[in-house]
């Protein structure tokens, strides 16, 4: 708005400085509309400008009464959920329901309680990691046991890390890679050289196989067991051998003529880890108790309005799984930890804290369950 100060008063100006300042900054833009159609003086813009505040907070008001409104209104019409619930497998109901008929059932498959078998999301490869805590878990170890006719537990022999004493009738065999090509051999604790037949050799070349440093003298002389006559070797050669993914040797190797059965001797056999010796196999250790406080009772005061936080469990990289089983049987055995079989209400995730040798230690997230204490 500019305006002529030719025969204007000191005041006149000053109202008009006033109001060129009120609607330019503060008024909005319909009213700046409407303020700018005609000529308005100073009390009049000021009146106008006041209106408009007060319908502004007016407003507000309205607005605000009626969201809270909206968020506090309970509904008195109970709508069913239309899905199907994750529990059970029915319909009519959420998985949060009390009425759900799952809630205090056990599974069938990995022997959790809350859901049906239908709706266990529980992989295979999970339930076999899983704490079994109604039965010692039959962990995996590098030395099998000797087993009879009537043995429930059959390992196959592709994923066994080393043989069993097996009877008159068969023998057992344990895969390795030699060079890359899987061959059976049979663990001779008694020797410590690895020896290959003739038919193994062939085959290895065949499928061309890893194999270096490839010669025919031999300062060896090897004899067959309770026999005078001497083995003759015709190949001695150098190659990778391995019966797990994650370890593998460099061994000699020496091709016997006519030779019926390849034999993996002992100094590569502890190398690769598939066999043991010594006393400390079969020996069974009692865990060391844990420290204890008997006779006295620790009570816990839990303020009644802190609501029960049931927090879901925090993912384990699959690299540590091993770790953390492992972790949970070992406080299992000393009586730490006990195992829960029903619904708790409150549940806190498990925290994984790495120590500086690179073992793990585990914690748990108790932030929410000490606001209750």
């Amino acid at each position: 708005m500019y305006k002529c100060s030719f025969e204007v008063s000191k005041t006149e100006i000053e109202e008009i400085c006033l109001k060129d300042k009120i609607i330019d900054s503060w008024a909005p833009i319909e009213l700046k509309k409407k303020l700018l159609a005609k000529e308005h003086s100073l009390d009049e813009i000021i009146e106008a400008c006041q209106v408009e505040e007060q319908i502004n907070k007016q407003s507000e008001v309205m607005v605000s009464k009626s969201d809270v409104d909206a968020i506090r209104k309970i509904s008195t019409r109970k709508t069913k959920p239309q899905g199907e619930c994750s529990r059970c497998g029915r319909f009519g109901h959420a998985s949060y329901d009390s009425s759900c008929p799952a809630r205090q059932a056990k599974c069938n498959k990995c022997s959790k309680i809350g859901h049906f078998s239908r709706k266990c999301r529980t992989t295979l490869k999970r339930r076999n990691s899983q704490c079994n805590f109604e039965n010692v878990k039959k962990r995996k170890t590098n030395v099998r046991c000797v087993e009879g006719e009537n043995t429930e537990l059959k390992l196959e022999k592709e994923n066994t890390n080393c043989f069993k004493i097996a009877s008159d009738e068969e023998e057992e065999f344990i895969y390795c890679r030699v060079g890359g090509q899987k061959i059976p051999l049979v663990i001779d604790s008694g020797s410590r050289f690895n020896l290959i037949s003739s038919s193994d050799w062939q085959l290895l070349q065949k499928k061309g196989a890893i194999i270096f440093n490839d010669r025919s003298h031999s300062e060896k002389q090897f004899r067959g067991y309770a026999s005078e006559q001497l083995l003759e070797v015709i190949r001695i050669f150098e190659a990778p051998i391995s019966a797990e993914r994650d370890i593998e040797v460099i061994a000699t190797f020496y091709v016997i003529k006519n030779g019926r059965q390849s034999l993996l001797g002992r100094d590569t056999a502890i190398q690769l880890n598939v066999l043991r010796l010594g006393l400390n196999v079969n020996r069974v250790e009692e865990p060391t108790p844990f420290p204890k406080w008997k006779g006295v009772k620790v009570k816990l005061c839990i303020d009644p309005e802190i609501r029960p936080v049931q927090q879901p469990v925090r993912r384990i990289p699959v690299a540590l799984e091993e770790k953390v089983h492992a972790k949970l049987e070992e406080a299992l055995g000393h009586d730490i930890i006990e195992p829960v079989l029903g619904p708790s209400s409150w549940i806190s995730p498990i925290v994984l804290a790495f120590k500086e040798n690179g073992d793990i230690r585990l914690c748990v997230d108790m932030r929410l369950a000490n606001k209750a204490i």
